[in-house]
């Protein structure tokens, strides 16, 4: 009887022991699937955050393989995510150095494997997928677990482009600036010569009328003296004394003239698309027109067989500094050949021209004439 009752109470507590194994079981399993949730919501949050975040976001794990390529890197690198994850980061993401050209070994390889954080040195050129090349500045920082072992990295990068335009705009209008200056000084002295010459060439004419010859040489004289003086009105231009006049005008009619007069005589057919309901806007009708036909003449040059040049007018809004602006736009297409991609970074430093007989003013003058006008 005896061991009877010791085999029933050692049933009964080990029973008593399993439910209350089996209880502390359900709680510590309703922790973890608590928990669970708590890290999936986080790691959800997480991957929200990084996909909405303005610069290029890539994470990988730690043999470099892409986990997460947020928006922003999508729009910069031109490659969607679908095409990305899982692939490896040196396959996606082209760098190279901006000076020497070279490629730039990869950051993410650099955080991963000495466990620090990389940060671009200098410029560097970030090779799209769709073959262009953009101006960029980046960081990689490495993920790190409890053991201070690297598990991945988070890469960041920025297009520094607009920057980098706006360096050299700032640098083009202090170039243009200080040109201003010497050149407003010696446009106004050699005008004054020119008004001399010029005065004394047509006093000259009237004394010479037995001899046709030296009247034709008096008069050529006094051509080369006037084209001479529009030089001058080229050079006032960058000048303080060349800021424009500005007065309301119309400009349709001064546009279609400007540029009917500046084709005379040559084999370019003008065509025109100017809005009825065009608005009237501040400028120096002079300076116009004298933008028109620089721009007109270099369709000429760049047609010698001929061919179509259209002139668009129309009104544009903008936004700039948070406020909506009025503009009229003027839009002017030759069929020439184009400019190359060297030549086009120059095309309005003064007195560079790819023209053998070119002073290298005409498109300094357009620049600084629309930038005079707030364009």
């Amino acid at each position: 009887v005896g061991l009877a009752l010791r085999l029933h109470t050692s049933h009964s507590e080990l029973k008593l022991h399993f439910q209350q194994l089996d209880v502390e079981v359900k709680r510590r399993t309703e922790d973890l699937e608590l928990a669970n949730d708590s890290l999936r919501e986080e790691k959800e949050r997480l991957i929200v955050t990084l996909r909405s975040i303005g610069d290029g976001l890539v994470v990988t794990d730690e043999r470099g393989q892409i986990v997460i390529f947020n928006r922003a890197a999508e729009q910069l690198i031109k490659i969607p995510e679908c095409d990305v994850l899982g692939r490896r980061f040196s396959e996606i993401v082209g760098l190279e150095d901006q000076k020497s050209n070279k490629p730039v070994l990869s950051p993410v390889h650099l955080a991963i494997n000495e466990c620090r954080l990389v940060v671009s040195d200098g410029d560097v050129v970030l090779h799209t997928k769709d073959g262009s090349s953009v101006d960029v500045t980046y960081s990689c920082a490495p993920i790190m677990d409890s053991e201070s072992m690297a598990v991945g990295c988070v890469f960041a990068i920025q297009d520094i482009s607009h920057i980098h335009r706006l360096e050299e705009e700032t640098f083009r209008a202090s170039k243009l600036e200080s040109l201003g200056l010497l050149a407003g000084g010696i446009a106004h002295d050699f005008n004054n010569f020119l008004t001399t010459i010029m005065g004394n060439l047509s006093i000259a004419k009237l004394h010479v009328e037995s001899s046709p010859e030296i009247r034709e040489i008096l008069g050529e004289s006094e051509a080369a003296s006037h084209q001479a003086s529009k030089l001058t009105q080229q050079l006032l231009t960058f000048s303080k004394g060349g800021a424009p006049v500005k007065t309301k005008a119309s400009i349709a009619e001064a546009i279609q003239h400007s540029v009917e007069f500046s084709l005379r005589g040559s084999v370019i057919n003008p065509t025109f698309d100017i809005s009825s309901d065009l608005r009237s806007v501040e400028i120096d009708l002079g300076q116009l027109a004298q933008l028109l036909q620089n721009l007109s003449i270099n369709a000429v040059q760049a047609m010698p067989q001929g061919g179509d040049f259209s002139v668009s007018v129309t009104n544009i809004f903008k936004w700039i500094n948070g406020e909506k602006r009025s503009f009229v736009q003027i839009q002017l297409v030759d069929d020439g050949g184009g400019i190359s991609a060297i030549d086009l970074e120059r095309v309005f430093d003064p007195y560079f021209s790819t023209k053998d007989d070119g002073n290298g003013l005409g498109l300094s003058v357009c620049y600084s004439i629309m930038k005079k006008h707030d364009g």
